[in-house]
């Protein structure tokens, strides 16, 4: 009987375009820590080693960019009037 762990080969993305790459690079990083620890060898391994560090890295990049661009809006006052825009018209103050 084989010893294999079953993994579905299928996953799903969801939210917006953002979120999705982040799940994308979140599967990869798991994959390659599972080849990592699947005793292919040296060589592989320290290349899957390489990968996961990689992708945590390009995360950490889209973390940083996006709080980047959140700072860059709260100091231009886009975010103010971005908030505004959800209050109907003739609200009283």
């Amino acid at each position: 009987m084989s010893e294999q762990v079953h993994v579905s080969n299928a996953f799903y993305l969801t939210g917006e375009a953002l979120d999705r790459v982040r799940q994308a690079l979140q599967v990869a990083r798991q994959q390659a820590l599972l080849a990592w620890s699947a005793g292919y060898g040296r060589h592989v391994e320290d290349r899957m080693t390489q990968i996961e560090e990689a992708i945590s890295g390009c995360l950490a990049e889209i973390d940083d960019a996006v709080d980047a661009d959140r700072t860059e809006t709260e100091g231009s006052g886009d975010a103010e009037r971005q908030r505004r825009s959800w209050f109907p018209i003739g609200r009283a103050a």
